[in-house]
């Protein structure tokens, strides 16, 4: 995480439905809340809770290759940048998102390396 940032929540839930979804916090070097959230699907229903109705808003923040969409929620108070991906046939959705501003949300996004998910493990 970047420069002065503090983590506050850590947390792995398999969900009934057999989604997996990783939840990190973190309190930003400016006060802010900012998190990172990730499921191995393409969930729209699982993205409006986790952005808190997030619309798409300005110009996609292109980094290290990859394109993340920004999303607003409608009072304004929740900023998120989304990168839904597929990656060796399996969808991924990654979102950075909190009160924090646009600028600490994308170098939360600058951070990440984003590979694809390991096989899952053969019985026998």
């Amino acid at each position: 995480s970047p420069r002065g940032w503090r983590a506050t929540t850590v947390r792995i839930s398999p969900e009934v439905d057999g989604r997996t979804t990783l939840h990190v916090g973190w309190m930003t070097a400016g006060g802010q809340y900012a998190a990172l959230e990730m499921t191995d699907t393409a969930d729209a229903r699982w993205l409006d809770s986790v952005t808190l109705d997030g619309q798409p808003t300005g110009t996609p923040y292109v980094v290290n290759g990859r394109s993340w969409s920004r999303l607003e929620n409608p009072q304004g108070t929740e900023r998120s940048l989304v990168l839904a991906k597929t990656l060796d046939g399996r969808a991924t959705t990654h979102v950075v998102t909190g009160s924090a501003d646009w600028a600490e949300l994308e170098s939360l996004a600058a951070a990440l390396v984003v590979r694809a998910p390991a096989p899952a493990p053969s019985a026998g």
